[in-house]
């Protein structure tokens, strides 16, 4: 029974409202990925700043706005996007590691740290000139003490 924060509810929200605007049929973790990385508040934003500078970050959401208008679109627009195998990965590796926290809820660093390993995701990251390592330790600076 996944047992989410309020913070990654809405960041998953967010993603499947960039899929349908898209007309995208599936949720996948680009989308995600662009939900966390542009929350300007957010703890994606921090450590990918922290990690590799502000500039690095916006090659960043640039490499994922790339890859978001390849993805296949359908018209007309699709009435509901469904999870695709490689977002509900992410969210399953994310959950394994929240077990392994014993984390009463999945936050969002969990998240990250897990969506940061999806294949789509982690060559957006490398294209953009980043390491999965320096945004893990950055995460793990700006991982708030209490969740």
């Amino acid at each position: 029974n996944a047992k989410f924060t309020s913070k990654v509810e809405s960041y998953i929200a967010t993603a499947a409202e960039l899929a349908q605007e898209n007309s995208h049929q599936q949720l996948t973790p680009i989308h995600l990925a662009i939900a966390i990385f542009e929350d300007n508040e957010g703890i994606g934003k921090q450590a990918a700043v922290k990690s590799a500078g502000e500039e690095t970050y916006k090659s960043l959401l640039r490499t994922l706005r790339k890859r978001l208008v390849r993805l296949p679109a359908i018209d007309p627009p699709p009435d509901q996007c469904y999870p695709s195998k490689d977002f509900t990965a992410v969210i399953k590796k994310a959950q394994t590691e929240q077990k392994r926290r014993q984390d009463a809820y999945l936050g969002v660093d969990v998240l990250l740290l897990s969506l940061i390993n999806d294949g789509e995701v982690s060559a957006a990251i490398a294209e953009a000139g980043f390491t999965k390592k320096a945004i893990e330790n950055a995460l793990k600076e700006v991982r708030p003490e209490v969740s």
